[in-house]
């Protein structure tokens, strides 16, 4: 009986460093874990820095586009102006020369 008692400790032994091999390398995975999660929030820090830099960029091209749109629309409001009273121009001829 000595001979099992033995070989049973020496089983539970070697399960035993089994599972503190398991045990250190899953500790070693949590580690790894938490230092890509520092690094994912260090990385989402940078993008936000790097958004907020190129927004005020940005606001310029936009007021730019606006500007660019508010000439056209006021050289086309000059053009129809300008249509109008040419229009205006030749009806009072018209009617002038209706009159004379």
């Amino acid at each position: 009986m000595p001979g099992r008692s033995y070989s049973r400790s020496k089983k539970g032994g070697a399960v035993s460093a089994e599972i503190d091999t398991l045990v250190k390398s899953l500790q070693q995975i949590q580690t790894d874990v938490n230092n890509a999660i520092e690094n994912v929030k260090i990385l989402e820090n940078k993008c936000d820095k790097i958004e907020e830099q190129s927004i005020p960029e940005q606001q310029p091209q936009v007021k730019e586009i606006d500007d660019e749109n508010e000439n056209e629309n006021e050289n086309e409001n000059e053009n129809e102006n300008e249509n109008e009273n040419e229009k205006k121009s030749e009806e009072t001829e018209i009617n002038d020369e209706e009159t004379d």
